[in-house]
């Protein structure tokens, strides 16, 4: 675990890994706060999860956007452009809502608030790429970014209902506001840390979809979205059909932390598998340990499968993560990051949509099984692109090196 404790003493380093840690808390807290203040004022979950989904579908649009303009101008404009859009559209958005204003403007407040909702995940990946060339390390990197995610999830959502009951509806989006004003802030001052920006890398023309292995990737990513939504949602129903909803909560919270962990020890270790390669493991690994979850018939065993599905989660996310550095030139890493990120937020979605045909029509079996059998086409997806993911876009002076297999040493 040494390694972690050896990035952080890095120069620079702390001060934009907490700053971007605030300032991505957000992204645990949106949807929901959305849901909760809209719900409240006007009775109805269906325009909630309307309005919820229209502020998801912005964000996946705008975040490649908002990438590519930090990618060439820097991070600093944008980070301050954006917070001055995002701050009109969550004010706009809670006094629309609080004055009782028209359904339709409530979609396009929330549209608003998506579109200017920066991946400061991205951007914080994107520092560390610019500042380590160790692949090691950067592999921990990504790990500790992966964990910090993990501990968004389980914190975010929880504050969000809490200040929501208990202070105001609109307290988890005035919360998630605060963090993400301050947390951009800081990061915006962070000159130092800040990667280089300007014009595209002339093998790619900043087109990041062009590089064949970031489309395997996105599909990957897409795949681990809408797994994701499904089983968050199958848990739900399980729970419920079994009379103990509460128990939900703890499902999810403890696969989050089996993630945590895994990702921690994963990041700490070194494998002798080139980055495709560990990929495909990881996924395969992630596919196989989401099948326990077809055979729970308790909450007590449910849990249990809750938490071995976790462990599969973080690996398939660092390795991945480590493989976007080395295929995606250093001019565009923050595109490349966000397009990942938005591949998420759709795949979740449809996801939790589909899941939630599923339940109403099947019951909840038949949304775990639709979520193994995502984890299934991951698999192949990623298994019929390997040729691709050994295929760089650029040569290894705009890349993140990452050492031969025979070059690495056996796990730890």
């Amino acid at each position: 675990m040494g390694i972690y404790r050896t990035l952080l003493t890095i120069p620079g380093a702390t001060p934009f890994v907490l700053s971007g840690f605030l300032a991505r808390m957000p992204m645990s807290m949106r949807l929901l706060g959305c849901q909760l203040l809209v719900t409240a004022a006007t009775d109805s979950y269906a325009l909630g999860g309307a309005v919820s989904a229209t502020l998801g579908v912005a964000t996946a649009v705008g975040q490649p956007v908002l990438a590519r303009l930090a990618d060439r101008g820097g991070q600093r404009p944008v980070i301050r452009g954006s917070l001055l859009g995002h701050v009109v559209g969550v004010l706009g958005l809670i006094a629309l809502v609080a004055a009782g204003a028209p359904v339709w403007t409530y979609f396009t407040g929330a549209a608003l608030v998506g579109v200017t909702s920066l991946p400061y995940g991205s951007l914080v990946r994107a520092r560390w790429a610019a500042l380590l060339d160790d692949a090691a390390q950067l592999r921990g990197a990504y790990a500790l970014e992966a964990v910090l995610d993990e501990i968004i999830y389980i914190i975010g959502p929880l504050m969000v209902v809490l200040l929501a009951t208990y202070l105001l509806p609109s307290a988890g989006l005035w919360s998630a506001l605060v963090l993400m004003v301050v947390g951009g802030l800081v990061l915006a001052g962070l000159r130092g840390t800040e990667p280089p920006h300007g014009p595209p890398d002339p093998a790619t023309g900043g087109r990041v979809l062009a590089i064949p292995g970031m489309r395997v990737i996105v599909v990957l990513y897409f795949g681990i979205g809408t797994l994701l939504g499904s089983s968050d949602l199958a848990m739900i129903a399980f729970a419920d059909r079994l009379g103990a909803p509460g128990a939900a909560g703890v499902m999810l919270a403890l696969m989050c932390l089996a993630s945590m962990v895994a990702g921690i020890v994963f990041g700490s270790r070194s494998w002798r598998l080139s980055q495709p390669r560990l990929v495909l493991l990881a996924i395969a690994a992630l596919f196989v340990l989401f099948l326990p979850l077809l055979l729970a018939a308790s909450v007590p065993v449910m849990i249990g499968c809750a938490v071995v599905a976790g462990l599969g989660i973080s690996p398939v996310l660092v390795s991945s993560s480590q493989l976007i550095a080395t295929l995606v030139p250093r001019s565009s890493m923050t595109t490349g990051f966000a397009y990942t990120a938005s591949a998420a937020v759709l795949g979740m979605s449809a996801g939790t949509a589909v899941a939630g045909s599923l339940v109403d029509s099947h019951g909840d079996r038949w949304a775990f099984a639709f979520s193994v059998a995502v984890a299934g086409a991951a698999v192949l997806v990623v298994a019929l692109g390997q040729r691709l993911l050994h295929e760089p876009a650029v040569p290894a002076v705009g890349r993140v090196p990452v050492p031969s297999a025979a070059a690495e040493v056996e796990p730890r």
